[in-house]
């Protein structure tokens, strides 16, 4: 029963990347945009490892949950604004490679850990 509520949490997290993602394309500094995508994938290792500490098979899921709503928003933007360029999508798409992998290292270092 708490493995919906924490792939829940996960999901509403994506919410926050989404909008620390626009203040990082608004803030339109290279320091800034670095610091959001460091903070955004040290939330996605910690937030992938938790509860994969617990639920050793469930562990690629957190991630996914993670990144699914700035992927939604990325996929329905494509669909939406044809004047957006090829090479936003690609550097979003790019981002949430990285943030998946972070959480995926998060879960994987959780499951393989001793159970205590």
């Amino acid at each position: 029963m708490s493995i919906p509520l924490k792939l829940l949490a996960n999901f509403m997290s994506g919410f926050v990347v989404l909008f620390l993602f626009f203040g990082a394309v608004f803030s339109g500094s290279y320091l800034i945009m670095a610091m959001i995508i460091a903070i955004t994938s040290i939330a996605g290792y910690v937030l992938s490892r938790i509860p994969s500490e617990n639920n050793k098979k469930l562990f690629w899921s957190y991630g996914i949950a993670y990144i699914s709503v700035p992927l939604l928003f990325i996929l329905s933007s494509s669909d939406t604004d044809t004047d957006s360029s090829l090479t936003m999508r690609l550097t979003w798409a790019g981002l949430l490679i990285v943030l998946y992998v972070a959480s995926l290292i998060g879960g994987i270092s959780a499951s393989r850990s001793p159970q205590t």
